[in-house]
C-alpha cells in the first residue's frame, strides 16, 4: 500500500483520540508528495499531517519480511507517534514529530519493538519547548543483535531522547548491535539511557 500526503486530524473535543493509519500484516509506504523534483531525487516536499491523535501510525507484523517506509510526514501533537512491532527492513526518515507539552511524560515519537535492520536518520523530535521537558523520541525494545542504526536526528525540548531497553547487540563481546550515531541533543535531560 502506498499513501502519500495524507491528513489524519483529530477534530474532537477529546485529546489524543483515535489512530491515524492502524496496519495488522501489512507492507506500507506512507510518504510527503515531492513538490519540486530534482536530479536525481526530490528537493522539496509537501509533508502528510498526523495531529492530535492516540497513535499517528500502528503497525504490527508476525511476518519479520513485512516493513514500513514511513518518511516526510510531520506529528504533531499526538500521544504517541509511530509504533512499530516485529518489522524488519522499517524505515523512517525526514519526519518531524512534536510531543505534545499536556501529554503524560510517557508519549514517544517512534517506538520501535522487536525491530530490526531499521533506518532511522533525518528526524526531529520536539517537545513543547516549556522549563519542564516531557515524552521520549526514540524507544527502542528488544532489536536483536542485528546491526541496526539511529543516525542524524534532532532531538529538542524532551525528556529522553533515545530509550534503549532489552537485548540490543550480540551477546558475544563484538561490535555488532544497535549503533546510535551523530544525533543532536538540545534542551533534554537524558540523551540516551540504556
Amino acid at each position: 500500500i502506498e499513501i502519500k500526503e495524507c491528513d489524519f486530524t483529530n477534530n474532537s473535543n477529546l485529546d489524543h483520540t483515535g489512530t491515524g493509519i492502524y496496519s495488522t500484516n501489512s507492507m506500507f509506504t506512507l510518504e510527503g508528495r515531492c513538490v519540486t523534483q530534482g536530479q536525481p531525487d526530490c528537493v522539496e516536499w509537501a509533508h502528510g499531517l498526523f495531529e492530535n491523535l492516540d497513535y499517528g501510525v500502528y503497525a504490527t507484523t508476525p511476518v519479520t519480511s513485512n516493513y514500513a517506509d514511513i518518511r516526510h510526514t510531520d506529528f504533531t501533537d499526538n500521544y504517541r507517534g509511530v509504533y512499530l512491532s516485529g518489522m524488519t527492513l522499517p524505515r523512517v526518515t525526514s519526519n518531524n514529530f512534536t510531543l505534545d507539552g499536556t501529554a503524560a511524560s510517557q508519549s514517544y515519537g517512534l517506538y520501535l519493538d522487536g525491530c530490526t535492520d531499521y533506518w532511522v536518520e533525518d528526524n526531529t523530535f520536539e517537545g513543547s519547548g516549556l522549563t519542564t521537558e516531557l515524552g521520549i523520541g526514540i524507544v527502542v525494545n528488544e532489536s536483536g543483535k542485528d546491526v541496526n542504526l539511529i543516525y542524524g536526528n534532532a532531538f529538542n525540548y524532551v525528556e529522553y531522547a533515545i530509550n534503549v531497553q532489552g537485548i540490543n547487540r550480540n551477546d558475544r563481546l563484538t561490535t555488532e548491535g544497535l549503533e546510535i550515531r551523530c544525533n543532536y541533543y538540545d534542551n533534554t535531560l537524558f540523551d540516551e539511557t540504556v
